[in-house]
């Protein structure tokens, strides 16, 4: 999704600016609590994080600060808005990441850190807020410390704003596909959507680079206008879906593009072009495998009057290519047991219809 640009405007910012500061800031949160950096001596708060250096990445930034300034190793996730500060000549740029911990090292502060004591601290969500929200009492004696609590208190503002927007679509999509699927007996129900939707997000796990909102949805949504169960054009359950939840209509045209990226007997051979698409088109490939596959292999079969055999031959037509057919690393490390399992039920099979003829 395009990010948005949020303008903060100094009392002494200048008419026009001819320098600018790129920083990288992380908002990381464990339950209620939230993991800030504190100046002891100073009496600051802030998120951790801190200015790109040399040529490394804006991910590679947030990820260095981070451990420097608190000692934990993140995954981070760029969230959709970044901040632009303007103050005397300069725009200060700041792109925010929620994260995740995965791990410990050596905290390395600078000259200057170390001097005022600054320390990680978890403290209540509310309370980072409530210290924030009060910007506007340093505006007489301390324009920087006004400007840095505003910055952060509208990141967070608007990072809450985000999860939540974020939580409420998932949630209003698992409830649309309730409803479309509550018939269905043949292996494309809402409990294979819900399947995928976690394929997918396991598979994004190892890909933190990837638009959450995004793969969720087409995951969620990658049937609705499935051909074998509804007789719509270009994607129009999913649009009329998208759209009255007022999904951005460059966001509507990117989800239908990875969902018409997912059937297997249209896209045999074919890598969808963004990570994206890889991870719906492999978490959707991922349910057709392994135990799964096997019952879903049947139950379609038999709600479309196949015989055993018919169906067993399906594997050899579909279910065994799939583990040569995935994108990402993530899930040919999941299909490795799954296709194991394929091949032990072939043969199973292969014993017990030889022995009974």
């Amino acid at each position: 999704m395009s990010k948005r640009i949020i303008d903060i405007v100094g009392k002494n910012h200048h008419a026009k600016w001819d320098k600018t500061r790129v920083a990288c800031r992380a908002i990381i949160c464990r339950d209620d609590q939230i993991l800030m950096a504190y100046e002891i001596l100073t009496d600051l708060w802030m998120l951790p994080g801190g200015g790109l250096e040399g040529n490394e990445s804006l991910e590679d930034c947030c990820r260095r600060e981070v451990a420097e300034e608190t000692g934990f190793l993140i995954r981070p996730v760029p969230c959709a808005f970044e901040i632009h500060e303007y103050y005397e000549e300069y725009r200060y740029i700041s792109y925010y990441y929620t994260a995740e911990i995965i791990g410990t090292t050596e905290r390395r502060l600078t000259d200057r850190e170390r001097s005022v004591g600054m320390a990680p601290r978890w403290i209540p969500i509310t309370k980072a807020l409530q210290v924030f929200s009060f910007h506007e009492y340093y505006a007489a004696t301390d324009e920087q410390k006004r400007g840095m609590y505003l910055r952060e208190y509208t990141a967070l503002t608007e990072c809450i704003a985000e999860k939540k927007w974020h939580n409420d679509l998932i949630a209003a999509a698992k409830a649309y596909i309730a409803d479309a699927f509550q018939n269905n007996v043949d292996g494309h129900d809402y409990n294979h959507s819900i399947r995928v939707y976690q394929n997918a997000l396991q598979i994004s796990d190892a890909c933190p680079d990837c638009d959450l909102t995004v793969v969720s949805l087409a995951a969620l949504l990658h049937d609705v206008d499935d051909h074998k169960l509804f007789q719509t054009e270009n994607n129009r359950n999913a649009r009329a879906f998208l759209e009255e939840h007022s999904v951005e209509p460059d966001v509507i045209d990117q989800i239908c593009g990875i969902i018409n990226g997912v059937s297997f007997s249209h896209n045999k051979g074919k890598r969808p072009d963004s990570l994206e698409g890889q991870i719906v088109q492999d978490a959707d490939r991922l349910d057709a495998m392994g135990a799964i596959g096997v019952a879903r292999t049947f139950a379609y079969g038999g709600s479309h009057g196949r015989s055993l055999e018919e169906s067993v031959q399906h594997f050899y037509d579909k279910l065994l290519l799939l583990k040569d057919e995935l994108n990402t690393d993530a899930a040919k490390a999941i299909a490795r047991t799954r296709h194991t399992f394929l091949e032990d039920f072939l043969r199973e099979w292969r014993r017990e219809t030889d022995s009974s003829m």
